[in-house]
């Protein structure tokens, strides 16, 4: 929300027919401009610690991305290196909305900091969808990757979460 001299505007998202759009109003009129094309990682979007061998969620939401044949390659970017370093998965573009998957993180990454990229691309056309090139989109921040904690005993029982640390609120 922001205030000029005569009006209040506030910003809010909206799709029409699958088109997104931005609208700023003034209290009566409706001012819109579209959203362009684009993919928007959600998780993991920084500040997670993921413990390799656990499962967890990876989800992103492409933006006005139309195509019969478009592929989703999600890979996993390292610290220090200006490469994307692993692909984790392949999403075909067969239905619309937020996509995601369940990840088991593998046991044979070093711990350390990652982020997921995703990147849109048409494997015939090296296209995504009506545009030239590819679309892709990173987490905003890097996210822990850590190893399990030593196991001792029989059976083997580890506490994962919480650990140490952590602010547990009641009921939540």
């Amino acid at each position: 929300t922001a205030r000029d001299s005569n009006r209040v505007w506030r910003s809010v998202a909206m799709s029409a027919n699958g088109q997104y759009q931005t609208a700023v109003t003034d209290g009566g009129q409706i001012y819109t401009a579209d959203i362009p094309t684009s993919i928007v990682v959600i998780s993991p979007n920084g500040g997670e610690k993921f413990v390799a061998g656990n499962v967890y969620e990876v989800s992103f939401e492409p933006r006005k991305i139309q195509g019969d044949n478009l592929m989703f390659f999600v890979y996993l970017k390292t610290e220090n290196i200006n490469v994307l370093t692993k692909e984790i998965a392949r999403i075909s573009n067969n239905r619309t909305g937020t996509k995601s998957f369940q990840w088991t993180v593998p046991t044979d990454l070093k711990s350390g900091q990652y982020k997921i990229a995703v990147v849109c691309q048409d494997p015939g056309t090296g296209h995504c969808g009506d545009e030239a090139g590819f679309i892709s989109d990173m987490s905003d921040n890097w996210f822990e990757i850590i190893a399990p904690p030593p196991c001792t005993g029989n059976p083997c029982v580890a506490v994962v979460y919480p650990n140490g640390g952590e602010t547990l609120i009641k009921d939540q």
